[in-house]
């Protein structure tokens, strides 16, 4: 059992070796890639979960103030343009 345990350690250690040595952690150019698009698609969601929160609370202060109206300015077509809207928005300012 312990050559085993000393063999697996043996190659942990080279893969670890392998990753410290590489720029960014990265080992080739797929991976390399997936380090940068990691953190965009996080601050994309971030911003657009923010984006999507203000556009919901402006149409509950209009649906509040404006009653009548709000039947049919708030549809559900305006409220998927808002979100794709918010999404594109979001993507934009990320980078």
């Amino acid at each position: 059992m312990l050559p085993s345990v000393s063999r697996s350690t043996r190659l942990l250690d080279a893969s670890l070796q392998k990753f410290r040595s590489s720029p960014a952690g990265c080992c080739d150019e797929r991976i390399r890639s997936q380090c940068k698009a990691v953190p965009f698609v996080e601050l994309t969601v971030a911003h657009a979960s923010v984006l999507t929160i203000l556009a919901i609370s402006f149409e509950r202060y209009y649906a509040i103030c404006e009653p009548l109206k709000a039947g049919y300015v708030c549809t559900k077509t305006r409220a998927l343009l808002i979100c794709l809207a918010a999404w594109t928005v979001a993507a934009i300012l990320t980078r």
